[in-house]
This record gives structure tokens, C-alpha cells and sequence, in this order.
């Protein structure tokens, strides 16, 4: 697929705290409007100094929108927290009321498996457990890396072309952002059992409190202004 709109590049390394919250909107209109005006309110306020880039990206279902904020340090976000970020919610409010928004997770990048140069995936899958501890979250990990080496026999992984494995720094979320070439392509993996049973690949595995899996097209992105 050709590139409409750049990714953010995970794999920097300025980006120390990799900053998510997601927002049920319900329905596309309202989904559309409410990131038209965050996105707005971003670009017409005074940047953030430490945020790097915000990347906005809208469930397949219409249903979501998935913030995810590149920022210089956990704490610059904290100061955002305190001193811009209500100013925004209520601007976004007074277009579209009632937005449930489901929380935000602080985290930090573990590790990736790049995608192949010059490919655009078509859809990107995040993937949340709900670990009980750090240690957990390190046993997923592992978990993880071993099924990608080795998928179950008669399954195939085709349509993955890369992720980013994301630990929250309080030990209790690991994300998991998947690149697939399109939706259809991960729902085969679904239903062909190459992503494992109704648990994932986590059946059986004591420590995880809930497992989320939702698709999603990177709508729109800003990026720090040059200094």
C-alpha cells in the first residue's frame, strides 16, 4: 500500500515516554469531529516543548479515537497535564459533548520488530494486556517474541509486517502496536487460530487481568515545529 501519511518512528530515541489515552466517541461522524478538533486546538495552542509529535489514529469500527503523544519525558507530560491539557478537553467538549474517554497509559518503548522498507501497512492493531506486575509484563514479552518465532503448525503470520511492544511504567499494561497490511488480513489470522485461542496466545497464563484488541488507520499527525 503507498504511504498517504507517515508513521511516527517509535524507535527514536529522544521519545522516553510514549504517552496513549483513547476516547469512545461512538459513531463516525462523531469520531471525526472530536479528532478534527483536538487535532485544531493542538495546532492553533502553544506547543508543548517536550512533545515530539501527536499521532490521532480512528478505530476500523468507528467507535474510538487512539492518541498516541511522543513525548521527551514522562514528567514533561505530567506538566502538560497540569497546565494545557484540560484547556483542549474543553474546547473538544463544546464541538462534540459526551465523550467517554477510557484513560491514559504512561509508557515506555521495550522493543521492535521493524517492517520491511518502502511497505505501508493498512491497519494498525493495538493490542492491550492487563498485566498484574513488571514481572509480568517481561513474561508477556517473552511470550510474545516466542510465538512470533514459531506460530502454531498450519497458521501463518503473513500479514504482520512489524510492531512496537510498549510497557507501562507502572507495571500494569503492556501495548502491543501491530502493523498489518490491512484489517481483513488480521481477522484471517483471527480466525485461522495463528493469534491463538479467545485469550490470545496468553491462555492459561496467570497475571493477566484482560486482554483488548482494536484496529485502527492513522488519521492525523502533528509534529514539534522547528526550533
Amino acid at each position: 500500500m503507498s504511504n498517504p501519511l507517515s508513521l511516527p518512528d517509535l524507535t527514536r530515541s529522544d521519545a522516553a515516554s510514549i504517552i496513549t489515552s483513547t476516547w469512545r466517541v461512538g459513531g463516525r461522524e462523531r469520531q471525526r469531529a472530536a479528532a478534527d478538533a483536538t487535532m485544531s486546538l493542538w495546532d492553533r495552542l502553544p506547543w508543548p516543548e517536550d512533545c515530539i509529535s501527536l499521532n490521532c489514529y480512528l478505530s476500523t469500527d468507528g467507535q474510538l479515537i487512539w492518541f498516541l503523544g511522543q513525548w521527551t519525558s514522562e514528567e514533561a507530560h505530567r506538566v502538560f497535564t497540569r497546565t494545557q491539557r484540560e484547556e483542549i478537553a474543553r474546547g473538544v467538549d463544546g464541538v462534540v459533548p459526551n465523550i467517554e474517554r477510557l484513560g491514559v497509559i504512561r509508557s515506555r518503548r521495550h522493543t521492535s520488530l521493524p517492517r520491511p522498507e518502502g511497505v505501508y501497512p493498512g491497519c494498525i492493531v493495538v493490542v492491550t494486556i492487563a498485566t498484574d506486575d513488571p514481572a509480568r509484563q517481561v513474561r508477556v514479552a517473552e511470550t510474545m517474541a516466542a510465538h512470533v518465532a514459531r506460530p502454531p503448525s498450519g497458521t501463518s503470520l503473513a500479514g504482520g509486517l512489524g510492531a512496537h511492544l510498549f510497557f507501562s511504567t507502572d507495571g500494569t499494561r503492556v501495548l502491543n502496536y501491530a502493523e498489518w497490511t490491512s484489517e481483513r488480513a488480521h481477522q484471517e489470522a483471527l480466525d485461522g487460530g495463528a493469534l491463538g485461542s479467545k485469550r490470545g496466545i496468553f491462555d492459561g497464563m496467570a497475571g493477566i487481568q484482560g486482554i483488548g484488541v482494536d484496529r485502527y488507520t492513522l488519521y492525523r499527525r502533528l509534529v514539534r515545529p522547528a526550533r
